[in-house]
C-alpha cells in the first residue's frame, strides 16, 4: 500500500525539527510495518538546495550580494522542493514508506508571501504538485521562536528577524485559511511543553492511520 505524506510546519524555532524525530519514534513503535523516511526542506542535495542553505547562512561566494527578492527565493524553494518529491519523497511513497517532512509548501507560502510576495500566486505556483496526507502547523509567537534560536544558535539566520517573523507568523495562518478547504491542516499550540505537542500530533496521526479516535 502508498505510504503517507506527514508535514511539520513552523516558524524557525517553533520545534518542527525536535516534533519530526519524536513523530518517528512514534510510528516506528505503533507498528512494526511502518518503514519511515524522515527528510527535510530545504536539501542539501540538490543545486537549489544548496544555495538556499548556504544564503541562509550569510555565506555568500566572492562578488554575490544579498538577494531579498520574494520570487528569487520562491523559486529557489520550489524548485528544490520538486527535486525532492520527485528524488526521494514519491518513490518512498510508492514503496509504502511512511514519510515525515520537516518543512514544505507552506513554509515557501508563509515565508515569501511576508517578503511581499502574493500569497495568491505562491499557491498557484504549488498547483500540481503533490498534497501532503497532513500537514502540521505548530504555532506560537514571534518572539519565542526569536528567543528559542538565540538560545540554540546564538546568531540569526537571514529570516530570523522579529518584524519578518511576526508577518511570517500572519501569512502562515492566511495560508492555512486559504488551503484548509482543500487540504488536511492542523494548526497546534507550538508555545506548550515539547510532551503536550508531541501528544496533540500524536492524536492527529492516530486519526490519520485509524489508530484510534481523538480524545
Amino acid at each position: 500500500m502508498k505510504g503517507k505524506l506527514t508535514v511539520l510546519e513552523g516558524m524557525d524555532g517553533s520545534g518542527t525539527t525536535t516534533q519530526a524525530s519524536l513523530l518517528v519514534k512514534y510510528l516506528f513503535e505503533k507498528d512494526k510495518a511502518n518503514n519511515i523516511l524522515l527528510t527535510r526542506e530545504p536539501t542539501k542535495h540538490s543545486p537549489y538546495g544548496k544555495e538556499l542553505r548556504r544564503r541562509l547562512a550569510g555565506e555568500l561566494l566572492e562578488g554575490e550580494e544579498v538577494i531579498d527578492d520574494a520570487d528569487y527565493w520562491a523559486d529557489l524553494f520550489i524548485n528544490d522542493r520538486k527535486w525532492h518529491l520527485d528524488n526521494f519523497v514519491l518513490p518512498a511513497l510508492d514503496k509504502g514508506q511512511q514519510v515525515i517532512s520537516d518543512r514544505h509548501k507552506l513554509s515557501t507560502i508563509a515565508y515569501q508571501s511576508a517578503q511581499g510576495g502574493d500569497i495568491d500566486e505562491l499557491i498557484r505556483k504549488h498547483e500540481g504538485l503533490y498534497v501532503p496526507d497532513l500537514t502540521l502547523l505548530l504555532d506560537l509567537s514571534a518572539e519565542m521562536c526569536i528567543n528559542r534560536m538565540a538560545a540554540m544558535r546564538g546568531k540569526q539566520e537571514y529570516f530570523e528577524h522579529l518584524n519578518l517573523q511576526e508577518r511570517i507568523r500572519e501569512q502562515y495562518l492566511e495560508a492555512v485559511e486559504k488551503l484548509s478547504k482543500a487540504e488536511n491542516i492542523a494548526v497546534l499550540d507550538g508555545s506548550k511543553p515539547i510532551g503536550e505537542v508531541a501528544e496533540e500530533i500524536r492524536r492527529e496521526i492516530d486519526l490519520l492511520y485509524g489508530y484510534g479516535p481523538k480524545s
